[in-house]
């Protein structure tokens, strides 16, 4: 696929998650973005897609992962990461978007992986996993 397609389908993707993170800040692949000590935030990043040939024509699909990684500040229990990380995996379960001709279905309920520690933050990663057809 080209370029402009999966370029839509992140866009559609990145859209989706702004409806469903109230007023969180967002860290996003390769745009400059500074922690506030304290501050709950997300942070996000794409598993690009492998190609899977449907027919003998060129006509594929794209599958990927959005991985939206629900982060809170070290030492305050898992609860508000958590229910963060449930918010965004309800909010992309079973759905199909659309971005410039290009569809991005959700192929499985997104799921909940392993926790994060890092020496200040904690999180809870959520895995959306998509395919792209257009």
């Amino acid at each position: 696929m080209s370029s402009l397609t999966d370029a839509s389908a992140e866009t559609a993707l990145v859209e989706h998650l702004k409806g469903c993170i109230g007023t969180y800040k967002v860290a996003w692949p390769n745009v400059k973005f500074t922690r506030v000590v304290g501050t709950p935030y997300y942070r996000t990043a794409f598993i690009y897609p492998e190609s899977e040939r449907l027919t003998y024509s060129n006509t594929g699909q794209h599958k990927g992962i959005f991985q939206v990684d629900a982060m809170i500040p070290s030492n305050r229990g898992n609860i508000l990461a958590l229910t963060m990380a449930r918010t965004v995996a309800a909010y992309f379960d079973n759905q199909k978007l659309i971005e410039n001709g290009v569809t991005v279905q959700i192929i499985k309920t997104p799921t909940l992986g392993p926790e994060i520690q890092e020496v200040d933050w904690y999180g809870i990663p959520v895995s959306i996993f998509y395919t792209i057809m257009n």
